[in-house]
């Protein structure tokens, strides 16, 4: 009884929750934008790998040069 006699206790109640709602959509956006945040990092840890990577096959390249 008790939960339903707050919902009946008029306007007070109705401003409170549009702000719950407010705060919950603000958390959600601050979630997405931190997991943009990491999936750009990611891809910045990908690109640096694919470098090392080209770096790599270089040096293997001149290697063989020099060994011929």
């Amino acid at each position: 009884m008790f939960a339903f006699h707050q919902k009946c206790t008029g306007p007070i109640n109705h401003q409170e929750q549009p702000q719950q709602q407010q705060q919950q959509l603000q958390l959600q956006q601050q979630q997405q934008q931190q997991q943009q945040q990491q999936q750009q990092q990611q891809q910045q840890q990908q690109q640096q790998q694919q470098q090392q990577q080209q770096q790599q096959q270089q040096q293997q390249q001149q290697q063989q040069q020099q060994q011929q």
